[in-house]
């Protein structure tokens, strides 16, 4: 993630996929990394790191 060489969107959007796959889902079965159609794509509130 360069910011003098942004990705395209098909390559943004694989990559997301692929985080979203890597991070799973909590007990709940909900993603850590929710689908989002409003084009921002946040973790959820359950994700921390230290």
């Amino acid at each position: 993630m360069d910011p003098r060489s942004p990705w395209s969107k098909p390559t943004l959007q694989t990559r997301i996929s692929l985080l979203r796959n890597q991070l799973g889902t909590d007990p709940d079965g909900t993603l850590y990394l929710p689908r989002d159609h409003t084009g921002i794509d946040r973790l959820s509130p359950k994700v921390g790191c230290d």
